[in-house]
């Protein structure tokens, strides 16, 4: 609850601060859980166990880095906190502020040498998460950081075929302007689930390229779902130009 004054009298009296809960829990990790620096300080300073994780794997470094508490993740990293450690899952801190959209985490991590290309136990990595979420500030930062960009997950699918099938066109330009490969799946992706600035942005790109994908095999994918491209533009004019009829007595 941040109360430092109290834990200040704890630590001072020789209480247990590494002794956690049934579910795991110790006083590190509730610090960092909710954001309390000046606990987390004390903490630090009288040498608690700033690694242990609960039942299910999860350190405080993780739970500041889901929570967006850069500030305790910063005591965390400077006190050599382990920040690549998993979750019984694999979500690694890196995985797990990509996820969450917590960028100034995610530049903490990264400047600190974090393995930003490790899997979860699913073989998502912290690039294809960012891009199934659409975190395109993380994603830039993964990108900048030389994260591998084409990695798949277990289910063969790429970061770009997921940012496309979720309709995340500034992560798929993210992803596509710095070299990520893509064929007829990813433009699939698009069409079929209606995402016309992703398929727009996709044909256009692959006109302009020499060695991506056939522009006969893009107008055969196009041809395929057209119909389904029609329904959302009309979907779309209807929704903006519809006006409520004046009302009449």
């Amino acid at each position: 609850n941040g109360h430092d004054k109290c834990l200040t009298l704890l630590i001072r009296a020789n209480a247990d601060f590494n002794q956690p809960t049934k579910g795991g829990f110790t006083p590190a990790y509730f610090a960092s859980s909710n954001g309390h620096d000046k606990c987390l300080v004390l903490l630090i300073n009288a040498k608690a166990n700033i690694n242990q994780p609960t039942k299910d794997g999860f350190t405080p470094a993780y739970i500041a880095s889901s929570n967006g508490h850069d500030k305790c993740l910063t005591l965390l990293i400077n006190a050599n906190a382990d920040f690549n450690q998993p979750t019984k899952g694999g979500f690694t801190p890196a995985y797990i502020a990509s996820s969450n959209g917590h960028d100034k985490c995610l530049a903490l991590l990264i400047n600190a040498n974090a393995n930003i290309n490790q899997p979860s136990d699913d073989g998502n990595t912290p690039a294809y998460i960012a891009s199934s979420n659409g975190h395109d500030k993380c994603l830039a930062l993964l990108i900048n950081a030389n994260a591998n960009i084409n990695q798949p997950s277990d289910d063969g699918n790429t970061p770009a075929y997921i940012a496309s099938s979720n309709g995340h066109d500034k992560c798929l330009s993210l992803l596509i302007n710095n070299g990520a490969l893509f064929g007829q799946e990813v433009i699939e992706a698009a069409a079929k689930n209606n995402h016309k600035c992703c398929v727009d942005f996709l044909i256009k790109h692959a006109k302009n390229s020499t060695n991506l994908v056939d522009i006969e095999r893009i107008n055969q994918i196009i041809k395929q779902h057209e119909n389904e491209i029609r329904m959302f533009d009309q979907r779309f004019y209807i929704h903006n130009n519809q006006r409520e009829k004046p009302y009449k007595s």
